[in-house]
């Protein structure tokens, strides 16, 4: 999966200097960060035949 945080940059550095010019931009990485682990963690469960209300 691609990281849905590149728009910021392709690297760490990019996206912290994002988060210096723009004071919206750290909330919004940190939506992206988690809207791509909660799809990762999805697709995880569904492969494992989960459920993902019983994963804490």
């Amino acid at each position: 999966m691609l990281n849905a945080q590149q728009p910021f940059g392709a690297d760490v550095i990019s996206r912290i200097s994002a988060t210096m010019l723009d004071p919206l931009a750290l909330d919004r990485l940190r939506d992206l960060a988690h809207a791509t682990l909660d799809e990762l963690a999805v697709e995880v469960c569904a492969a494992g035949e989960v459920d993902p209300w019983t994963v804490y």
